[in-house]
């Protein structure tokens, strides 16, 4: 904001505040430490701290499918840590790291070629270094539909508590869920994060039909969109 922009900005703030005999703080003076979440962030983030709740006596990982910038990575790796989980689970992230792949944009039309492109790898790995969370999550570049096959036959014995599903296209989304069925733990959680009704939500559906899972929602207002629970 420019200076000429804020003073006028902070004149308006204070003439309000006389008029409702308030005593507002002046903008200028509110420093990097005194800015906290907005209640759209804050409520995101009691959303996974629920979503983590179901799954504090399941064994097992947590895996993302669709890791962006990392936003997630960087929280499920905290919760992992103030749980007192790091040393009994990881966090694992897929991604390309470099946009949706082409079989995706063609078959998913509301998502767009230029969204999440050239984000890369290395970026991911530095935020999350940063707020020293390097050693509990991992990240797997690449096509989701191939890189996730390819990581389960490298490790057969592979569990996951919660696969986190934020890939937004159809196919990519049921393929990593049909792929990890059989490698997540009994009473393990699979869930999307899809505010708006597409492709995540089209395919947990169909993997729940298929398989006799129950399609639900909790109703807590910081609950997940939609998910399902492993039978035991």
């Amino acid at each position: 904001m420019s200076n000429p922009l804020r003073q006028a900005f902070c004149s308006l703030l204070r003439r309000a505040a006389r008029s409702t005999g308030q005593t507002l703080v002046d903008p200028a003076q509110i420093g990097p430490k005194d800015q906290y979440l907005d209640a759209a962030e804050f409520r995101y983030v009691l959303w996974l701290d629920r979503i983590y709740a179901k799954i504090a006596h399941v064994p097992g990982h947590v895996v993302e499918l669709g890791v962006a910038r990392g936003r997630n990575s960087i929280i499920f790796g905290h919760l992992v840590r103030m749980n007192g989980d790091e040393e009994v689970r990881k966090y694992y992230g897929f991604d390309t790291f470099d946009g949706y792949p082409p079989d995706d944009l063609a078959g998913n039309p509301q998502l767009r070629a230029d969204t999440w492109r050239g984000i890369g790898r290395e970026f991911v790995e530095k935020r999350v270094a940063n707020v020293g969370l390097a050693r509990q999550c991992n990240f797997i570049e690449g096509d989701l539909k191939q890189t996730v096959p390819d990581f389960l036959k490298a490790a057969p014995n592979f569990r996951a508590a919660l696969l986190y599903v934020d890939c937004n296209a159809y196919q990519a989304a049921l393929a990593g869920m049909e792929a990890f069925r059989e490698h997540m733990t009994p009473g393990g959680i699979i869930c999307i994060d899809e505010k708006r009704q597409g492709g995540e939500t089209k395919a947990l559906i169909e993997f729940c039909q298929r398989h006799g899972y129950r399609f639900m929602k909790d109703d807590s207002p910081f609950a997940v969109p939609a998910y399902t629970t492993i039978a035991s």
